[in-house]
């Protein structure tokens, strides 16, 4: 069995987050897949070792349907000095 990792980048909106939700869903789909991680804000996340596991945040297609509905960036952490135009939009179920 795999992990697949996944960041987001380019400017937050919806069609970001539906990638996401495409992403995950084609990994559901292929099978073979253990977990699905995402790196918070991009790679720099990742190499910070910021990531979060989205199966902890996505439990079924609803979510995922939510996901991809969602305007903003679902993986990129709250507006930071120097990163104007980053928003957060937390993962469906992680409220």
């Amino acid at each position: 069995m795999h992990n697949l990792l996944v960041a987001q980048s380019g400017g937050p909106t919806s069609a970001i987050n539906a990638t996401l939700s495409g992403v995950i869903t084609e990994a559901m789909i292929q099978g073979g897949i253990d977990r699905i991680y995402g790196g918070l804000n991009g790679i720099e996340g990742i190499l910070q070792e910021k990531i979060i596991d989205l199966l902890d945040h996505i439990n079924n297609t609803m979510d995922l349907d939510k996901l991809a509905q969602t305007p903003a960036a679902a993986l990129f952490l709250p507006l930071q000095a120097g990163r104007a135009g980053r928003v957060y939009c937390p993962v469906p179920g992680s409220d």
